[in-house]
């Protein structure tokens, strides 16, 4: 692998694995307080599904810069600063659902490009699996929020938008990137863009958005 491709696969992944790092802490910290008992504990149980997925992604990246090194890898102590803004910004349990969605939506779109690329590995391919019951649980809140009642769908529509446009505006750069294409890293039919939008399209109902204007 060329110094190249190896930089360009290693800033695809650091940013994955740091949002997934900053959200396995925030689903703690915010969802040890959910609206209820099971919302709390179903937080938890992703944060360590989101910590795991990070430690994984951290333990490619450090044999990509430094080879495959016997023994126990570093331990994670914090991001390498490539987490999303609004990821790393978020308050409450609104705003953990909304990057939880998007997030992990992302991160289904790369790694799930990577996987069917030649940097496929079994574990990546596996955790592609995995996080769709997160995406799964966090689409469900995101419906139960949208539709909700007072100033709850307005204000998650707000941090849905900009957890939205902040992941959609990542996923652009790579989408125009002709360097990825060239590495093969993301195929030339995958639209990432396309992906994205299908697969968070679902979360507004026609009522829900009439109600939110």
């Amino acid at each position: 692998m060329s110094d190249l491709e190896n930089t360009i696969l290693i800033e695809l992944l650091e940013t994955i694995a740091d949002n997934k790092f900053v959200m396995g802490d925030h689903l703690v910290e915010i969802g040890i307080s959910g609206p209820n008992l099971e919302a709390t504990l179903s937080s938890v149980a992703i944060a360590q599904s989101e910590l795991g997925h990070a430690r994984i992604l951290y333990n490619w990246v450090y044999e990509l810069k430094n080879g495959k090194v016997k023994g126990k890898k570093p331990e994670i102590k914090e991001q390498t600063g490539k987490a999303f803004f609004n990821t790393v910004n978020t308050q409450n349990w609104i705003s953990l659902i909304a990057n939880l969605f998007t997030t992990n939506v992302t991160s289904k779109i790369i790694l799930g490009a990577i996987s069917d690329s030649p940097y496929s590995t079994k574990m990546i391919t596996k955790m592609v699996k995995e996080q769709q019951d997160n995406i799964i649980y966090a689409r469900s809140w995101c419906r139960q929020l949208a539709n909700d009642k007072g100033r709850i769908p307005i204000q998650f529509q707000k941090d849905f938008e900009n957890a939205k446009k902040e992941a959609q505006d990542w996923l652009l750069s790579w989408q125009n990137d002709d360097q990825i294409r060239h590495f093969e890293i993301i195929g030339d039919k995958t639209n990432v863009i396309e992906l994205f939008n299908e697969e968070i399209g679902s979360v507004f109902s026609d009522q829900a958005t009439a109600y939110i204007k």
